[in-house]
């Protein structure tokens, strides 16, 4: 028997209004972003 469970992602764009969001989400997990580095990572 084959089955398969297919999960759909859906891409958006993220903006410099999305950044208050990442940082929280960043330090929920401990890593050490800030603005500045979330913004270099963010111009690519």
């Amino acid at each position: 028997m084959v089955t398969s469970h297919e999960s759909k992602l859906k891409i958006v764009q993220l903006s410099k209004y999305d950044i208050p969001g990442l940082i929280e989400l960043c330090e929920s997990v401990g890593w050490d972003y800030d603005e500045y580095k979330i913004g270099i990572v963010m111009s690519y």
